[in-house]
């Protein structure tokens, strides 16, 4: 899988040179994708199948990590990452972190889905002073109430913890056939 891992990014980052300069500032991308596993878990992938929220009926996935350069006028795909059973969306960022330097890119603002927005994670961009954009998850009642309105907005809201993280959170409104 190593072997695979390094082939998977040379084959990725091979022309890079002729759509992304390096030392110039890019906007990336970060998806965390699981995709359905149907079949029998055994000893050479049981690593690999994560398990996870019921979807398309199942609760089994092979999931990856995918680290995107977002340019005006196309995506380019840096590396890609089996995850494994065990190892923490800290550490899948610190490699895609890693990967874009190696490209020798620097980073304007990283956009992240929904999957990485955790205490851990935040903590960790905001230690390394990566501006970063996450979707947030309407989990606690604080946050639902932070989020109801009718207007497009910066808020503070404060994630408990210790230490607690205070965060901006930017709320963009849109408005779609009258909702």
């Amino acid at each position: 899988m190593d072997d695979l891992e390094v082939t998977n990014s040379a084959i990725l980052t091979h022309s890079i040179s002729s759509v992304l300069m390096p030392g110039k500032a890019y906007t990336f991308a970060i998806d965390y994708t699981n995709d359905p596993y149907y079949g029998t878990v055994s000893p050479e992938n049981e690593g690999y199948v994560i398990r996870s929220r019921l979807k398309k009926s199942t609760n089994e996935f092979y999931s990856y990590v995918t680290v995107y350069a977002i340019t005006q006028d196309r995506q380019v795909t840096l590396a890609v990452y089996p995850v494994t059973r065990g190892t923490s969306k800290v550490a899948y960022i610190a490699r895609c972190l890693d990967a874009i330097t190696t490209a020798g890119l620097k980073i304007r603002a990283l956009c992240l889905d929904r999957e990485f927005y955790a205490r851990k994670v935040i903590d960790f961009l905001t230690t390394v002073q990566i501006p970063f954009i996450i979707p947030v998850r309407k989990h606690s009642r604080a946050m639902k109430q932070l989020l109801n309105g009718t207007k497009s907005r910066f808020e503070e809201y404060i994630m408990r913890g210790k230490p607690s993280l205070h965060l901006n959170i930017a709320i963009n409104v849109k408005y779609a056939n009258g909702k």
